[in-house]
């Protein structure tokens, strides 16, 4: 049998209400991020019954995906839209994420053709060094802005801890001030979203460098996985089962140490999974398990259970599945290898 991910959505809503919560005593709303779940509708939906106020997708196709599931929640795309893709976004995402003045005036151009208006974040460089203008050229972003009428100024945000490895910090969150005070001037107005980070504002020192302006976050890995993607630490009160990984193993024995060092053989587990499946991921595997190598397609494990005179455990047998719990890249290759079964389990 092909791997298998089972999908707790039950899960995935217990997640979004605790942080959901969290973040409400700050006074900001939460976007649930459904990319690594390539918008699968009923992870979306078990999102918003968490109390997510919208989603949020980098591809235009997993918008329009939840949107002809019937969802009616805002739909957010948080990649900057290619210049070929702009009349896709226009009519699948209620607001995207930009940087580019070129792009700007591709958009403003397909909204005006679909004879709606779009509407737009502006995203500042805070230290992530993805995604971002530097402060010196954000004024002009926001001129260009108001001068395209088939285009909405919503807000700004800010990118941290997806490129660097660095989480949010009072530096960072300093420049969104910065940015804020800059735009909110030139407009002589408040702005209706600031959008200040992601999951890695959960992490043990994010929320308090949190800005007093931000209105909006982008959570995924947290929701989805109990996770900070800053420290890789499960977080307390979450849920860590929402996706839970089986793969068969395909040869269970003893071989020695590959350095011919004459060392007492191990026992070693080759399961059906590889590369293909988890892309740069990882897993945490069992207790009584270490994870020794992954190539294309095998996952091989050192069976630590028998050591010790007084274990009485054995191996898993030929044609047994071996339970993982996925990290955020691994449930991405997941999510989109077609060699592995989605299934959805009870509460």
């Amino acid at each position: 049998m092909p791997p298998i991910l089972r999908i707790n959505l039950a899960a995935v809503e217990a997640n979004a209400r605790v942080i959901v919560d969290w973040f409400a005593a700050y006074g900001v709303e939460v976007y649930g991020v459904t990319k690594a779940a390539l918008g699968n509708p009923r992870i979306g939906s078990a999102m918003l019954a968490g109390g997510c106020q919208g989603l949020a997708d980098s591809r235009w196709e997993n918008l329009r995906r939840l949107r002809e599931a019937g969802i009616t929640a805002p739909l957010m795309l948080i990649r900057t839209p290619a210049l070929s893709e702009v009349e896709a976004v226009v009519r699948w995402a209620d607001l995207s994420v930009n940087t580019e003045p070129v792009v700007l005036k591709a958009l403003d151009q397909a909204a005006g053709k679909a004879h709606t208006r779009h509407r737009i974040i502006l995203m500042v460089e805070a230290g992530d060094l993805r995604e971002g203008k530097e402060l010196a050229e954000l004024l002009d972003l926001v001129d260009l802005c108001q001068s395209l009428p088939n285009l909405e100024l919503a807000g700004i945000g800010c990118n941290m801890g997806c490129l660097s490895t660095s989480g949010p910090s009072a530096t960072s969150q300093g420049i969104l001030q910065q940015a804020v005070a800059l735009v909110e001037g030139r407009l002589e107005k408040k702005l209706a979203i600031v959008s200040g980070g992601n999951s890695g504002l959960l992490y043990r020192e994010g929320l308090l460098t949190l800005s007093a302006a931000v209105t909006q976050v982008r959570v995924g890995e947290a929701l989805l996985l109990g996770k900070d993607p800053v420290e890789e630490q499960f977080l307390p009160t979450l849920r860590q089962d929402g996706f839970v990984l089986e793969a068969e193993v395909i040869e269970v024995g003893t071989k020695q140490s590959p350095e011919g060092d004459g060392a007492v053989g191990q026992t070693q587990v080759v399961s059906a999974l590889g590369r293909q499946d988890l892309g740069a991921g990882s897993l945490v595997v069992p207790e009584d398990m270490v994870l020794l190598g992954v190539s294309s397609d095998h996952l091989v494990l050192r069976w630590m259970g028998g050591d010790g005179a007084s274990s009485q455990r054995m191996p898993p047998r030929v044609g047994e599945r071996v339970k993982f719990l996925p990290d955020y890249e691994a449930l991405v290759g997941l999510m989109t290898s077609p060699f592995v079964t989605k299934t959805f389990v009870k509460a």
